[in-house]
């Protein structure tokens, strides 16, 4: 999951939204290795999908979509990324995980942005681990906010309850944080 967030972060660019790029975590992880996605009507509304974040996506010329209906049809255009990904089964796995951590309870309220910062910080722990660090800038830079956007969405994560506590060590560079014991679901074989 941290190398697919990764990937998206350098391959979208910088103007694209959280629902988009959102969008493009769960098209990237279900679609097949010939880059073809189909995502359903009711997966998309679970997810709050917006015309906007689709368009997005075409517009960069990340995704070709097939057609305008409900659901989604579409061809990835990224090579990089069909060549990269790991077998289907551990990347619909790991589709449905994300999905899940941004539907935990603590998030259900909070925007598309601290989605994908929550998303971005479980991706980060150690599995079996509810606190860790890393670099503040690597996390800002995936998550596609500026300093201090992120401390902002931080904020938001610890009022929500998804984090317990953060801090950021001036020296270093580094963000602590630690989760909610329930906040993040078991990652199931990913």
């Amino acid at each position: 999951m941290k190398e697919m967030l990764s990937y998206l972060a350098a391959a979208l660019p910088a103007r694209t939204s959280a629902p988009a790029r959102l969008l493009a975590l769960q098209c990237a992880l279900r679609s097949t290795a010939s880059g073809r996605v189909q995502l359903p009507a009711g997966l998309l509304a679970g997810m709050r999908t917006t015309a906007e974040a689709r368009a997005q996506l075409e517009d960069t010329g990340w995704m070709v979509s097939g057609t305008s209906g409900p659901g989604l049809d579409a061809r990835l255009a990224d090579p990089v990324l069909l060549a990269r990904a790991p077998g289907r089964r551990a990347r619909c796995r790991s589709a449905e995980w994300a999905l899940q951590v941004c539907r935990a309870p603590a998030l259900r309220t909070t925007t598309p942005s601290s989605q994908l910062l929550a998303l971005t910080l479980a991706a980060q722990l150690p599995q079996g681990d509810l606190h860790t660090l890393t670099d503040r800038g690597a996390l800002a830079y995936v998550s596609n906010l500026d300093a201090g956007q992120l401390q902002e969405h931080l904020d938001l994560l610890l009022a929500s309850g998804f984090l317990r506590c953060w801090s950021f060590d001036r020296r270093s560079g580094d963000l602590s944080w630690s989760v909610d014991a329930g906040a993040i679901p078991a990652r199931a074989g990913t």
